[in-house]
């Protein structure tokens, strides 16, 4: 058993293995009235994690989408996960209602094609002229 030792050289009383399977993350969750700290078992199932975020924000978890970090991106949940694989320590999340099937992502645009055109022909000077003493008067 490895012993640990505190900053001022006093050892804890446990194994660096407690410490490793009994760690605990520190989460934000976002809410209409602020931020709130949760804190979590880190090897506890994310179906633990969706159900405290569906008692704190009423959204059940099958309609739960969690965003995480800056820019806010989707986190994924995978059922067989913990909760350490999805998140780390200081996280803030964002739980959206997720309402029936996402739309799927829109077409890329494609551009018309172009006729064929020679090289680009300048207008008469003399019709260039008038507009230049405009814009300068």
């Amino acid at each position: 058993m490895t012993v640990l030792v505190g900053r001022l050289g006093i050892p804890f009383p446990y194994g660096l293995e407690f410490f490793l399977s009994h760690s605990m993350l520190t989460v934000r969750l976002r809410t209409s009235s602020g931020l709130e700290p949760l804190k979590l078992e880190a090897n506890s199932p994310v179906s633990s994690l969706q159900s405290l975020l569906a008692t704190k924000t009423g959204i059940s978890p099958d309609q739960q989408k969690v965003l995480a970090g800056f820019p806010p991106k989707e986190v994924r949940l995978p059922p067989n996960s913990t909760i350490k694989d999805a998140l780390k320590s200081g996280d803030v999340l964002i739980v959206e209602r997720v309402t029936g099937a996402l739309p799927p992502p829109a077409p890329a645009p494609t551009a018309a094609p172009r006729p064929a055109v020679g090289p680009a022909q300048a207008p008469p000077r003399s019709a260039v002229a008038p507009m230049v003493q405009e814009a300068v008067v």
